[in-house]
């Protein structure tokens, strides 16, 4: 650091302090503290340029966070002030009977305030022992339901191995129908030869007899 030369006193007090570098104050405590112990045994943390760390970091943001909070906190706390300053303006400047109609109204505000808290705090118990007990009921449906589903696929899976076995059995009764029928067939074909081979056999037998009855016609001649 540069100074002046040496007149063999010491410098006044504001001399010294304006011969010092000034320490960053938006820094938190125990950094500007460190910042000024590196300043004051020669050591400048800005000539060395390093990057700011994460602590840092978070230190700005919890510093911008702690200000905005106290900024909103104070505004809130000015305009609660200046309500009530307003209110007590118009207090002041009206009479006792308007005073006191204020003040029954100020009480029946409260108290519908009172009561509308209270009961919204019991609607609240009460839906949500409505909610709790219709959840009960929708998953007691939800597990019947489920039951039915079950239920419905074993029927349907029945109901196909049902309809598969009367196909079966449908298929096996046509085969069987067929062949009755190709049977029936068979045994009228075989009547007729039965039919035709009878009457074949009666015209032999007539022919027979009748060649018989000459031959023994001739034989007495």
């Amino acid at each position: 650091m540069a100074r002046g030369k040496s007149t063999g006193r010491k410098a006044p007090r504001k001399q010294q302090l304006a011969t010092e570098p000034e320490v960053d104050t938006n820094l938190p405590r125990n950094l500007r503290k460190r910042h000024s112990t590196a300043v004051s045994n020669g050591h400048d943390t800005k000539a060395k340029a390093k990057p700011a760390s994460d602590e840092v970091k978070k230190a700005d943001v919890f510093e911008k966070e702690i200000r905005f909070f106290w900024k909103e906190t104070l505004q809130g706390l000015k305009e609660e002030l200046e309500e009530e300053e307003l209110e007590q303006v118009l207090l002041d400047n009206i009479s006792s009977k308007e005073k006191l109609k204020y003040c029954i109204e100020l009480v029946a505000s409260q108290v519908c305030e009172s009561l509308f808290e209270s009961f919204v705090r019991d609607y609240e118990d009460y839906a949500r022992n409505d909610v709790e007990e219709l959840t009960v009921r929708m998953v007691n449906k939800q597990l019947e339901f489920n039951h039915l589903e079950n239920d419905i696929k074993l029927l349907n899976e029945t109901r196909t191995s049902l309809l598969d076995l009367t196909r079966q059995e449908k298929q096996e009764f046509d085969q069987l129908f067929k062949k009755k029928a190709d049977k029936e067939v068979e045994i009228h074909e075989y009547i007729e030869t039965l039919t035709k081979q009878k009457v074949d056999l009666t015209i032999d037998i007539y022919l027979f007899t009748q060649q018989r009855e000459d031959y023994t016609q001739h034989g007495k001649d």
